[in-house]
């Protein structure tokens, strides 16, 4: 079975097109894994009522201030002194893009230990997370072409035709 990772740096609930894709891509046959971090309340709570009726696993990173308050908190602080050290063009250990995301390391820790064919993110602050899982697992080095690619009707035609995605899907599959 082929195994499939969507990231998204918001909740599922506050996101219906990974739903949509998420439901879609397990109810074809493969193996479907959401990594997300906490964004709102309302979501937090509407998440639980999805995820008991999904086929999907979700994996919540980065912490809640419910659950798992201390990563919650350090995250965040992480968040606001990161764009400072950014400011003085300290570029080593990702500064850039842990600016970019609350989660972000937690997100990339999580992400490359799951054995993979596919990487769908949801917005940019998410793409180098995929990037770098990549390069990690060594699979999916076609992830870098398709980022890179222009043309998303074409980008959509290409993991399709590689991941043998079935024409239903195809209708319902953004990239």
């Amino acid at each position: 079975m082929k195994t499939i990772v969507l990231i998204s740096s918001g909740q599922p609930s506050i996101n219906p097109r990974l739903v949509k894709e998420a439901d879609l891509l397990s109810n074809s046959g493969y193996e479907v894994f959401v990594i997300y971090s906490f964004w709102i309340k309302w979501a937090y709570d509407s998440d639980f009522v999805l995820f008991k009726k999904v086929n999907w696993k979700a994996i919540l990173v980065g912490g809640t201030p419910f659950k798992n308050k201390v990563l919650f908190f350090y995250t965040r602080i992480r968040y606001k002194l990161f764009p400072i050290l950014a400011k003085w063009q300290v570029f080593d250990f990702n500064v850039i893009e842990i600016t970019k995301g609350r989660a972000y390391l937690e997100m990339l820790n999580k992400t490359k230990y799951i054995k993979v064919d596919l990487y769908i993110t949801y917005n940019l602050s998410v793409c180098p997370i995929a990037v770098k899982a990549a390069k990690f697992t060594l699979r999916n080095l076609d992830l870098i072409s398709l980022i890179k690619s222009i043309n998303r009707a074409n980008c959509t035609k290409i993991v399709c035709d590689k991941f043998n995605i079935d024409f239903v899907a195809r209708q319902f599959l953004t990239i």
